[in-house]
Parts: C-alpha cells; structure tokens; sequence
C-alpha cells in the first residue's frame, strides 16, 4: 500500500466551515491520498500550535490560521528558534459584526463612520 499524507491545522473559527469544505474536496482529490484536519481553536492556539514554543519550537500542525499575522516575535520563534520557514498567505476576506451595549435615549441611533470605527479597533480612541 503507499502511505497517506497527513496534513493537518488548526486556527480561527472564522472561516472554519471553509477550511473543512476545501480540505473535503482536497482529501478526495488528492493522490497520492492525503488525510487532512482542521480545528478551529482560535488564532491564538492555532498560532502557538504552529509555533511550538512549548514543544522545543516543533510544530503541532502544518499550518495555521489567524485573523491577523503573526507578531514579529512569533515570527522570529518560528524562523530563528524553530529553525523553519513561513510564509503568510492571506486566503479569505469575512464580515465582523459590530455589537453594542452603549444606553442610548428611546429611540436613539448609534452612529459610527467608519473611520471612528477604525480608530477604534487601531486603540487609538480606547474611552
């Protein structure tokens, strides 16, 4: 028999569903056969899984997943203390919503532009 390729990740829950989607197509395609795994986990483990800092800086997946890059320090646990290489791929574009609990009059509207918005998640407006 010839072995099967394992390929496995792990990362945000975003767009898990279209992780699973493309590797189910993937593993159903592929020869030689490939058995690949998503788990959505978060950004944050899938990050530390791939960078292995509590593992020698050996990964625990293939690949990883996160709604933003890696830090310039995860970066350098991963290309100086792992001793690999990386790359970062952006793949998928997806909607936040935005929720509120700001007391507002009866009948009042919450009205953000989006560039209050922006400066908002950039920390540069934080009261």
């Amino acid at each position: 028999g010839h072995k099967v390729i394992q390929l496995h990740g792990s990362g945000t829950t975003n767009p898990s569903k279209f992780f699973w989607d493309v590797l189910a197509m993937f593993t159903e395609e592929a020869e030689p056969q490939v058995h690949a795994t998503y788990r959505a986990i978060g950004s944050s483990s899938g990050m530390a899984e791939f960078a292995g800092p509590d593992n020698g800086y050996k990964a625990r997946n293939h690949f990883g997943s996160g709604d933003i890059p890696m830090t310039t320090a995860r970066w350098t646990e991963v290309t100086t203390n792992g001793n690999r290489q990386m790359v970062h791929i952006p793949f998928a574009l997806g909607a936040i919503g935005i929720f509120h609990s700001v007391p507002l009059p009866s009948g009042g509207k919450l009205q953000m532009s989006p560039c209050l918005m922006a400066k908002i998640f950039s920390r540069q407006i934080k009261t």
